[in-house]
């Protein structure tokens, strides 16, 4: 009998009180130019260091980007072609500003025929520009503008108010924050 207790008791529902944080000091200095730290059981911002503050939102960029994708895609293992027609431009102007060497690689070739989630594998791991254009090219109906603008619609639905993408890649923007 104590044999079956003892066997019994890790299934046996106990009521615990929900644990919730709250506001505490820091005991290290955060070292990014803005931070914010919330509680999403309270719904409380616990800490926040320069939240208001616009910042450039580098790969940032390639998440929305790969939540929008993920949202349109119907069918994961589409085989798209890389076309330089799509994002040749890109090269074109870090190419005039003798930046071509800081462009993210996936060691993708033009002509390259690869599935959705090759390409959002090449995007998320590697920040590929090519890869991103061409997803965004697909999903957003042959237009990389109008999938930027599913990017921002997306950023308002879930209340990033202060956000603007300008890019479906994360490449430098004055106007992508």
């Amino acid at each position: 009998l104590l044999s079956a207790a003892i066997f019994l008791l890790p299934f046996i529902c106990v009521n615990t009180p929900e644990a919730k944080a709250v506001s505490f000091p820091l005991k290290s200095s955060i070292r990014s130019e803005s931070a914010v730290l919330i509680n999403l059981d309270a719904d409380t911002i616990i800490h926040e260091k320069n939240a208001d503050t616009k910042q450039m939102p580098g790969p940032l960029v390639n998440i929305m980007t790969a939540v929008v994708v993920l949202e349109e895609c119907t069918n994961i293992s589409e085989e798209l072609t890389l076309d330089p027609a799509v994002y040749g431009s890109i090269y074109d102007v870090l190419n005039a500003n003798d930046r071509l060497d800081d462009l993210p690689s996936c060691d993708i070739s033009d002509g390259d025929i690869l599935t959705v989630e090759d390409l959002l594998h090449c995007m998320m791991l590697t920040s590929s520009i090519e890869a991103s254009n061409t997803l965004a090219f697909r999903f957003g109906g042959n237009s990389v503008p109008k999938f930027v603008e599913k990017m921002n619609a997306k950023a308002k639905e879930i209340g990033m108010t202060s956000t603007n993408f300008t890019n479906p890649d994360g490449m430098f923007d004055v106007n992508q924050y």
